[in-house]
């Protein structure tokens, strides 16, 4: 049986071929990727267009048995992941901390055990100027990390789960189950 990831690479390498098949403009690569960034495997889709330019697309694939990481693991893989394709470091361990903050009781945020649930990335490079950089990542905390919402303690906790984005895609913010309250309620 297929994974939702796995079955979407398959589409995009069938409507690759597709549109390769059918193009009479100038020569272009397009490559389906499948790669793993910190043990979870994703797959995506590598252009290099005929003016140089180069695109990274990786789509959102839900992995349900992603191995977890602590945080600082899962800052220094992503950042590493990124600086690789984009040049730059995106994430700091004390930024997603300070943010977690916001919701979570501070017992133990260091030792939090997270996994990637799914990711989308896109990048685009052209010949030159400035690389534009979309993502947006869906993780879940383990539930032995021991981590509870502030002021919840009418109910136990069987999951929790948490987004980084910077991505106004609402077709990927809703696939990521990423959306606002706000859009949620429209």
């Amino acid at each position: 049986m297929k994974l939702k990831g796995e079955k979407m690479a398959d589409e995009l390498v069938s409507q690759q071929y597709e549109d390769l098949a059918s193009s009479d403009s100038a020569t272009q690569m397009r490559i389906a990727v499948g790669f793993k960034l910190l043990n979870v495997s994703l797959y995506g889709t590598l252009e290099s267009h005929a003016d140089d330019s180069k695109e990274l697309l990786i789509m959102p694939s839900m992995n349900y048995d992603a191995e977890p990481f602590t945080l600082v693991e899962l800052v220094d893989g992503l950042n590493s992941f990124l600086k690789g394709i984009t040049g730059k470091e995106w994430f700091t361990k004390d930024g997603i901390l300070n943010s977690l903050k916001k919701f979570l009781n501070e017992t133990n945020l260091d030792s939090l055990k997270i996994s990637i649930q799914q990711v989308f990335l896109h990048v685009k490079k052209p010949k030159s100027g400035e690389s534009t950089t979309e993502y947006a990542f869906s993780l879940k905390i383990s539930k032995d990390s021991n981590a509870a919402p502030k002021d919840f303690t009418f109910a136990s906790i069987d999951s929790l789960a948490f987004g980084i984005w910077n991505t106004n895609n609402v077709r990927i913010l809703s696939n990521m189950d990423l959306l606002s309250i706000k859009q949620l309620l429209e």
